[in-house]
């Protein structure tokens, strides 16, 4: 579809259940381009479900300890979502000339579109800011519950600021408001209202409910909860990131301009900052990053990271490594941290356990019948879990270490092909 491609914001690939049904381009278009219908749309409540990541860090003692870390995700009805992406298409340019007019461009990094670059080419900015300005600190810090506490008068200042107008206008004003003050259901709960299981999709159902059950069943059944805080908005929407990226808006600005300053390095993705500057900035940083976020009714989490960088006799050295968007640096070289390997493994190996038991049903089945056993579907599991795949794990590997330039994340990966096999062949 050649005018999807052109508008962008139109996404046809969202195949997941929801209280109402996929929607055409055709149709989305004659709703999200028309001002007063989006601004007395009725939004669906948005599903709901956690996310569950675990880590492995160590404590003050220097024991290594997992942790693990939960939060929502929310997931908006189909027709609500083109609409959210329709509108960040419209204030992402608005929002990009703000930070080109201010020089912030190199400082924001997330939900951004920045020629093709991920988290690979971001993460690999940084720690050449170290490589450079050694010996030096690096300041790492996370705000804490941060889509959860964004201040709804803040955001709503701040949208308008990026307008540049007084008051939302009422398409915009009923989006905030969606937002803000939005409705949400269990996606388990409202799966388990109607009996759907995970074979349902294959089954035909494409849509959770009818406007009717939505009434009747739904509703009386308590499942719909509403936001009530005067601050929060729910992580997942297509426009949640890009107001993110408005509401810290006069943050950076702090930030990047001190940073100018002091010739220092500031990087912003999402929540996640980090600092590069001289020792004799620190508490500076710290201090200012505290108070700007205060005015925004935000905070870091408790246990900020702070990591010395020196020169040692083979280059740049640290006291202790430092971990910044999925990667570990300690000077010399960049490594892809611990558990995101561990994960992939666990991955592997549930796959192909998975995949022995799938055999051993058919194998039953057909030796039940007088045929032949078959022989372990393996294309399936080389493609996302070994080299012959082109978007797994492995092959993300491989571009961050020639972006990086790092053959030690080669070697972090290159056994990874006889574990695989090992995993086969085992019994």
């Amino acid at each position: 579809m050649k005018k999807e491609k052109i508008d962008g914001w139109y996404k046809s690939g969202r195949n997941y259940l929801h209280f109402d049904e996929k929607v055409s381009f055709e149709k989305a278009s004659r709703i999200v381009k028309n001002p007063r219908k989006v601004a007395s749309w009725n939004f669906f409540p948005f599903l709901q479900t956690t996310v569950k990541t675990s880590k492995i860090t160590r404590n003050d003692e220097g024991e290594i300890v997992p942790k693990n870390k939960s939060r929502p995700i929310s997931y908006a009805a189909h027709t609500d979502s083109h609409i959210y992406s329709y509108y960040a298409t419209l204030l992402q340019p608005i929002y990009e000339k703000f930070i080109e007019k201010h020089g912030l461009g190199t400082n924001i990094t997330g939900f951004r579109k920045l020629d093709g670059e991920c988290n690979i080419d971001f993460a690999h900015r940084a720690f050449n800011a170290i490589r450079s300005m050694t010996p030096c600190i690096a300041l790492s810090f996370d705000v804490k519950s941060f889509f959860d506490e964004i201040d709804h008068s803040i955001l709503k200042q701040a949208w308008c600021t990026i307008l540049e107008k007084t008051l939302l206008p009422e398409d915009h004003f009923a989006i905030f408001k969606s937002l803000t003050t939005y409705s949400y259901v269990d996606r388990d709960d409202a799966f388990n209202a109607f009996g759907i299981t995970k074979s349902s999709k294959k089954n035909g159902i494409r849509r959770i409910c009818n406007p009717l059950e939505f009434r009747s069943i739904l509703r009386p059944a308590g499942l719909i909860k509403r936001n009530k805080n005067s601050y929060g908005i729910p992580q997942g929407s297509p426009i949640s990131g890009l107001l993110s990226n408005i509401y810290l808006f006069e943050f950076d600005k702090a930030i990047s301009y001190f940073a100018s300053d002091t010739k220092s390095h500031y990087y912003r993705y999402c929540d996640d900052i980090i600092i590069i500057c001289n020792e004799e900035h620190e508490e500076l940083f710290k201090n200012l990053v505290s108070d700007e976020l205060k005015k925004l009714n935000l905070r870091t989490n408790e246990k900020n990271v702070i990591r010395k960088f020196f020169m040692g006799c083979d280059g740049p050295e640290c006291d202790k490594p430092i971990q910044y968007l999925g990667f570990v640096f300690d000077g010399k070289r960049a490594v892809i941290r611990s558990a995101s390997h561990s994960r992939f493994l666990k991955r592997m190996r549930k796959a192909v356990s998975l995949a022995k038991q799938t055999k051993r049903k058919r194998d039953k089945i057909r030796t039940s019948k007088g045929l032949e056993t078959t022989s372990l579907h393996k294309k399936k599991l080389y493609t996302k879990y070994s080299y012959l795949g082109n978007r797994n794990y492995i092959s993300y590997a491989h571009r961050a270490a020639k972006i990086m330039d790092e053959d030690a994340i080669k070697k972090q990966v290159k056994p990874l092909w006889k574990r695989l096999r090992q995993e086969i062949e085992s019994d």
